[in-house]
């Protein structure tokens, strides 16, 4: 009976502890209203966004982007950063602290890039002076502590460009076409007229509509008591061991079970007599299992009952008990009815 408990309770703690980590490390996921960036971002070529704009959409604008390095004195280098071309009219919707760039050499950064203004910084070895940021928005939450709001940004990019700098600079970029809608009932209108298009190979992005996942613990994992593979083998191998110890057991009181046949006790009483053994045996397991259970719980802090691993094992449990008392009964039975016959044991 210890040597199954031996097994068993690692098993069923393994349980616990998978529950409990599985709890303090799952991520919850949020969606944000991002009231202040409501539009439709779509990536393609040249041609598929030329065969949207002719959709008709109230509010559409058009910007590029390219990837380059750009070296900065207070933020180090960067080896690939989206520098976006601007479009005067979107940026008017931004929220912007400084100025807006007049002159060709002159450039936004985004708020996330720690570049303060005014400082000057080297993109394909030509210097810009960054004169304004792009700010973000935040939405504050109150659910968890650690995370207190949730900023989001206007438009991607690290380093936004005067459209003649830009052009000078780089000979290809990558076309994006932003449709701005007034709420969510548009949107869903817009996306089916570009679904309706059947426009293959383009990417669309909800800038009005974000999804964040957040892990809200900082708890560390806590590892498994046993290796769940080992404590099958191990439960196996003590359940063909409590076999032969019970076997042994019978044989070493052979005259007890002599004396019950001869006061003429049946095989059928006597066969009770072990399985309520069995089963005795079993409730002390499972009383052993569930004080062990509540210990680790109040140890974790945790309410956690892995009930249907609970239960698995327990029917596991009775049925070893079962076997391991009722069977050797059956092997030496012959030997009991050979008592009867006057034949007697050696």
């Amino acid at each position: 009976m210890t040597l199954i408990c031996l097994c068993s309770v690692p098993l069923l703690i393994n349980q616990i502890i998978k529950g409990y980590n599985e709890g303090i490390l799952k991520p919850e996921s949020d969606i944000y209203d991002c009231k202040n960036t409501y539009y439709l971002e779509i990536e393609g070529d040249m041609d598929q966004l030329k065969q949207l704009e002719k959709l008709d959409f109230p509010e559409i604008y058009e910007y590029s982007y390219q990837d380059a390095a750009y070296e900065s004195s207070s933020a180090g280098s960067s080896s690939s950063s989206q520098i976006t071309k601007l479009n005067d009219e979107f940026m008017k919707k931004a929220k912007i602290k400084g100025t807006y760039p007049q002159n060709e050499n002159e450039v936004l950064v985004n708020e996330y890039t720690s570049i303060p203004i005014g400082e000057t910084i080297k993109i394909e070895n030509h210097d810009f002076y960054i004169t304004g940021m792009v700010q973000s928005y935040t939405i504050e939450r109150d659910k968890y502590n650690d995370f207190n709001n949730f900023n989001y940004w206007f438009i991607n990019g690290e380093i936004f460009m005067k459209k003649e700098a830009f052009d000078k600079m780089f000979s290809s970029s990558n076309p994006v076409l932003c449709i701005w809608y007034d709420n969510f009932e548009k949107r869903d209108q817009y996306l089916q007229m570009i679904e309706d298009a059947d426009i293959q190979d383009i990417s669309i992005y909800d800038m009005g509509m974000q999804e964040v996942t957040f892990y809200i613990s900082s708890i560390e994992e806590i590892p498994l008591l046993v290796d769940n593979e080992m404590m099958v083998i191990g439960l196996i191998m003590f359940f063909v061991l409590c076999y032969y110890l019970n076997k042994n057991y019978l044989l070493n009181h052979q005259r007890d079970y002599m004396m019950m046949r001869i006061i003429g006790m049946t095989k059928r009483e006597m066969l009770i007599k072990e399985l309520e053994k069995g089963l005795y045996s079993f409730i002390i397991i499972n009383i052993i299992n569930i004080a062990l259970i509540l210990l680790e719980e109040s140890y974790l802090d945790i309410l956690y009952i892995p009930i249907r691993e609970f239960l698995i094992m327990s029917f596991i449990c009775l049925g070893i008990c079962m076997f391991i008392y009722i069977v050797p009964l059956y092997v030496l039975w012959n030997d009991l009815m050979n008592i009867d016959n006057g034949d007697g044991l050696i």
